[in-house]
């Protein structure tokens, strides 16, 4: 995973933070880089300085490794942990945010992102009931994963930080990107392009409003990690010259 120094730093505090104390810990996933680059993108057009954005990043980092290991108990990528072990490594990580932040007197923050917690594990329980009906709704089921995903990110985002509105919209673009690779499309293609092509316009409108220079590059560091609408190796930042 190849990084701006910026995200580079705190990403890999966390990852050896982990590790010291657990030097067992080869099962920490990688994070997608898109994904981290949109926790980086909220952090920094919120307002947001890069003394907290190492310490905030490292704790949406132990909480997004938490949430990992206790998504799938059957996923055979997880299975070099013992289900018990996974569930024990789950909780300590989701719940480390609390005291690496209070140490940072960042306390609005671990309400932000306790709220979000609720979300998702409220979210996940409707998911899993859905999941148990003989004909599950599909389009319901995405909704939920969108939910989801867009929770934590959301809690990095300062109230009012023009990126908060794009936020799930980017979440949504890369799920429908991931069925539309898998074979899968909800509500077709026409309407998945069109919706792709509304969110680069609206990432570049940001783009031109935003003056800091960090913000500015947090941004186009993800819009470089979103795949192009055209082709996987592509990214949105090709459909517009002068980006």
């Amino acid at each position: 995973m190849r990084f701006e120094p910026e995200i580079a730093g705190w990403v890999a505090r966390a990852r050896e933070a982990v590790i010291a104390e657990w030097p067992e810990a080869a099962w920490l996933p990688e994070v997608p880089e898109w994904r981290i680059a949109l926790f980086h993108a909220a952090m920094r057009v919120g307002g947001m300085r890069t003394e907290e954005i190492a310490v905030v990043g490292q704790a949406a980092l132990f909480v997004e490794w938490g949430l990992w290991l206790h998504e799938a108990i059957d996923d055979a990528k997880r299975l070099s942990l013992p289900v018990p072990l996974r569930v024990l490594y789950g909780d300590v990580l989701s719940s480390r945010y609390v005291r690496l932040l209070a140490e940072a007197n960042q306390g609005a923050m671990i309400g932000r992102i306790a709220r979000a917690l609720e979300t998702i594990h409220a979210a996940r329980a409707m998911r899993y009931v859905l999941y148990r009906e003989p004909e599950a709704d599909r389009e319901q089921v995405f909704e939920l994963e969108v939910d989801i995903q867009s929770a934590l990110p959301l809690a990095l985002a300062s109230p009012g930080s023009p990126i908060r509105p794009l936020i799930p919209r980017v979440v949504r673009y890369m799920l429908l990107w991931d069925a539309r690779v898998g074979g899968r499309i909800y509500g077709g293609e026409a309407r998945f392009l069109k919706f792709g092509m509304q969110l680069w316009e609206d990432l570049e409108a940001l783009l031109r409003v935003v003056i800091d220079d960090g913000a500015r590059r947090s941004l186009r560091a993800l819009v470089r990690r979103l795949p192009s609408i055209r082709t996987p190796e592509l990214s949105l930042s090709e459909l517009s010259e002068g980006l």
